[in-house]
């Protein structure tokens, strides 16, 4: 579908922003648009600021900090975040561009998006302050706030958030979050005011603008940055602005004191209490572990599940743990034998002991789903529909459905052929530890009713590439899912295919299935939209081009000395670990 855009934006690849190449560790720190010298500086205007050696930002062991709270009247401490990320440099810190979850911790201190979900779970005007939708949902219009300011001292105007809006659709591989397919062109008709028209109905805009890929980022500092945004450059209009990046070993940002706009259901809308957070990288996660308990991180949600407890038990620390909306699951390749049969998809499926992989991968920290999409997830099917439409762990039900489709052995436990060709499969795995072990917990599952299992762990650059190849039989594969609508587009739509840059990475194309859900992204009636979401999951039920496994707690660990946590954890499985609100609510 041809559109207008008068950025000049060129079509990029966006399987490139897919592959993680392997972390260089290389040790060198840069300075941001804060002129990297610990104070309150903004004279940089978006440049990339000046080059330093070293750690000159405080002492991370003890949270002190050379840093000054300004006029704030917040402290002059640094706050520790524990990750178990390389922090290498591979991936920009730039929301149009990334994709993994450390790299989201630390822009949610950065960059903010036009639209926040309150407490009533709703979108609602953040860096826009007003917004209104014609009667079919295809024209939507903006008013931009008319008093925020990027670090760099950039007025955000409409012209900016257009901007924004159309080099995230240039770049990212989650454009779908606003429609791309159907938008038609991005437009200033006013004074802060922009609106974006599409072709036909796309009733999901607010929705899509709450996602922290659509964060915005300063335009005059990304294009005086160039290709070097996001790495030596890094501007936007959240609560902390970025000081320096030692590749590597961590991440420093710095209180942005004029920051005050946080959403109003905040106890503290800004600014920020402590003076830095710093996001330091400890891959090795017995060190992660003895960092936290030692005092010489303050915060983690990347505790491995299995080391919750002791966490919980150690007397210098404490765990907040909530059921939550991530899930793990395996992507069997539908376009390759043997996974192309539905009834081998399926055995696979009901060969695995969803318990028992929850107890030995998790330690017990997750709970069994039948459906892609968790119970709390919104427009999910409930958990006695999903029961009931999935597959159960049944070893028996696993072999009959083998021996229908002509894959047979002499004896139980012994590796099936057909046609003299055995039942092997390639299965691949993350080396991230919670991935890897999942992966060789339901390994053995698999050979117990004849598949032949090449198990293989790989680094998630490899991976990802043999992936996009559609090299793979089988593969270990994790996703967060607050909106069931995001999380079926983005992983079974064919638009989305791995092979196209997506992350469709069981490869399925079923026809019925993507108009559904082009039906769910273009109806205005909440009534209409659940049910074709709930009709698409019932055609995943029945074609298993997934293999649901468990839905995950969400643990997040912390020193006693943390204060303020109450408000990042709440009733509500969407709100266990807000990571933008730590930015203005915690303290030391």
């Amino acid at each position: 579908m041809a559109r207008e855009a008068d950025s000049g934006r060129s079509s990029v690849d966006r399987r490139r922003y897919l592959k993680r190449i392997g972390a260089t560790g290389v040790l060198v720190t840069v300075a941001g648009c804060a002129g990297g010298n610990g104070g309150g500086g903004n004279d940089s205007q978006g440049g990339a600021g000046s080059s330093k050696q070293g750690n000159e930002s405080g002492d991370g062991a003890n949270g002190s900090s050379d840093g000054t709270g300004g006029d704030s009247g917040g402290n002059d401490q640094t706050l520790i975040i524990g990750q178990n990320t390389g922090m290498g440099g591979d991936e920009p810190l730039d929301p149009h561009k990334a994709t993994r979850i450390g790299t989201q911790e630390v822009l949610f201190a950065i960059n903010e998006p036009l639209f926040r979900v309150n407490p009533e779970l709703k979108p609602v005007p953040h860096l826009a302050k007003d917004y209104s939708v014609n009667d079919d949902a295809t024209e939507h219009t903006m008013t931009i706030e008319d008093s925020i300011t990027f670090h760099n001292g950039e007025k955000l105007t409409a012209e900016v958030a257009r901007w924004n809006l159309e080099r995230f659709l240039s770049e990212s591989s989650q454009s779908y979050l606003v429609g791309d397919s159907v938008l038609a062109k991005t437009e200033v008709t006013g004074d802060q005011e922009v609106t974006v028209t599409y072709d036909e109905p796309f009733a999901l805009l607010p929705q899509g603008l709450t996602d922290w890929h659509t964060a915005l980022v300063s335009k005059k500092a990304a294009e005086d940055a160039g290709d070097r945004y996001g790495f030596d450059t890094v501007v936007g209009t959240g609560p902390y602005k970025f000081a320096e990046w030692s590749q590597g070993s961590y991440i420093q940002t710095e209180r942005f004191d004029e920051y005050d706009w946080g959403p109003n259901w905040l106890e503290n809308r800004g600014p920020g209490k402590v003076s830095q957070f710093r996001f330091e990288s400890h891959p090795e996660p017995t060190t992660l572990l003895n960092e936290l308990t030692d005092g010489g991180v303050h915060l983690s949600k990347s505790i491995l599940l299995s080391d919750a407890k002791k966490v919980e038990e150690n007397a210098n620390t404490g765990l907040k743990r909530k059921k939550f909306v991530r899930q793990s699951y395996l992507c069997p390749n539908t376009q390759k034998p043997p996974m192309d049969d539905v009834n081998v998809r399926k055995a696979a499926d009901h060969a695995i002991n969803k318990e028992a992989v929850i107890k030995a991968a998790l330690d017990g920290e997750g709970y069994k789903i039948w459906a892609l999409m968790t119970p709390f997830s919104k427009n999910s099917l409930d958990k006695e529909q999903a029961k009931k439409t999935g597959q159960q762990f049944d070893q028996k039900k696993a072999r009959q459905l083998l021996e229908e489709a002509g894959w047979t052995n002499s004896g139980e436990g012994q590796t099936r052929s057909k046609d003299g060709t055995k039942l092997s499969i390639d299965f691949l795995t993350f080396s991230i530890p919670r991935e890897k072990s999942i992966g060789t917990t339901v390994q053995p599952m698999l050979g117990d009713v004849g598949f032949d299992v090449n198990l293989r762990v790989l680094e998630a650059g490899t991976l990802y590439n043999e992936l996009e190849g559609g090299a793979h039989d089988l593969v270990v594969m994790a996703y967060g899912g607050q909106f069931s609508i995001n999380t079926l587009s983005a992983t079974l739509t064919s638009a989305r295919s791995a092979k196209k840059g997506g992350t469709n990475y069981s490869l399925w194309e079923n026809e019925e299935f993507d108009s559904l859900i082009d039906k769910a992204q273009r109806v205005t009636s909440d009534e209409e939209r659940h049910q074709a979401l709930v009709d698409a999951q019932l055609i995943v039920q029945d074609q298993a081009p997934v293999v649901p496994i468990n839905g995950y707690n969400k643990i997040l660990g912390h020193t006693n000395s943390v204060t303020g946590i109450e408000t990042m954890v709440n009733d509500h499985q969407w709100w266990p670990v807000k990571e933008y609100l730590r930015h203005t609510e915690l303290d030391l």
